[in-house]
């Protein structure tokens, strides 16, 4: 799955190149990993010089590369 902006509302899609089924909803990775919501207080932010996805814990102050795991 790839995350995709649809071009005319700006709107950030789900597409899976492999089955060509796209989806509004963040799904589960192949991993079985949940892509879903994060745990309570973190964010998910794009780095704007590489367009990189990075996590904010804005209790903690804490930040992350890797998606954390709801507990």
């Amino acid at each position: 799955w790839e995350e995709v902006e649809d071009p005319s509302s700006g709107t950030v899609y789900y597409y899976n190149s492999e089955t060509c089924e796209s989806s509004w909803d963040r799904p589960t990775s192949a991993d079985g990993e949940n892509t879903g919501e994060l745990p309570e207080s973190w964010i998910e932010l794009e780095e704007p010089t590489s367009g990189q996805i990075y996590y904010y814990n804005s209790a903690s102050g804490e930040t992350s590369w890797e998606r954390p795991n709801a507990e």
